[in-house]
């Protein structure tokens, strides 16, 4: 009973000072307003339990550097494979002409048949074609999210399968993207058509990378086909453009 008197004499006290102080408070500038505010919510976030400081520790920092950096060259290497594939496609449009997209079949001309390898000047290596699918799109296994090939209307992306196989005794480097080389598909004797330029990695007319001996790997070759000629291949004719001359191959069936 006592403390409780206390307090209320107390409380009564406090009171009278506090009416009897006027104006004694001094009015605060902005700037002296801003400290009394951080130093209050310092105040209060020392003694909150709930708090806790959100300061990395050495390995979390290490991890942070190390995601940013691969980031980094991920970005960096996409941009550089992104500049080539545009040189190649200005290269490409400027040695297109007026009969390079859809004129002549097997009837263009017979007596330049050559062997793939050869004329690649890749001779450590097979190509074989394994098939063909007609696709509404297409993308790298993995990349589905990030990036993906789509036909012209009234199109599909018909992708022509090849198995590639470095048959010599050591590692080898398969470097079609610097050769400046231009491809064109011919599917059931039907007209030529220009390959699509993509910055996909397991795009054959844009793949350079190192192949283990003895090690085979899928690429493909993609074409944007118009519907009426997405039918069940029998016979698959490559036209190729290098070093200033022209030649034809077989992929499936013959010349």
């Amino acid at each position: 009973m006592k403390k409780k008197l206390n307090l209320l004499i107390l409380i009564m006290l406090l009171c009278f000072v506090l009416t009897g102080c006027g104006n004694a408070i001094p009015d605060l500038s902005e700037e002296e307003t801003l400290m009394v505010d951080t130093y209050m919510a310092e105040l209060l976030l020392k003694y909150d339990e709930n708090y806790k400081t959100k300061l990395l520790g050495e390995n979390e920092i290490d991890q942070e550097i190390k995601i940013r950096k691969e980031i980094e060259e991920e970005e960096k290497r996409r941009a550089e494979r992104e500049a080539e594939i545009e040189k190649a496609k200005k290269e490409q449009k400027e040695s297109v002409s007026s009969n390079s997209a859809s004129s002549g079949g097997k009837a263009e001309a017979k007596d330049n048949a050559v062997d793939l390898e050869s004329f690649l000047d890749i001779e450590d290596f097979s190509v074989e074609c394994t098939g063909v699918t007609f696709e509404d799109s297409y993308a790298d296994a993995g990349d589905e999210m990030f990036f993906s090939i789509t036909p012209s209307s009234g199109c599909k992306i018909a992708v022509s399968h090849l198995r590639i196989t470095n048959n010599s005794s050591e590692a080898k480097i398969l470097d079609i993207l610097n050769k400046g080389a231009r491809f064109k598909l011919s599917f059931n004797s039907g007209p030529y058509h220009n390959t699509m330029v993509s910055i996909l990695l397991s795009d054959f007319t844009m793949y350079s990378g190192n192949i283990n001996a003895g090690e085979s790997i899928d690429l493909v070759m993609l074409v944007d086909l118009p519907e009426s000629e997405c039918v069940e291949v029998d016979d698959l004719d490559l036209n190729i453009k290098y070093n200033g001359e022209s030649g034809r191959c077989s992929l499936i069936g013959e010349l």
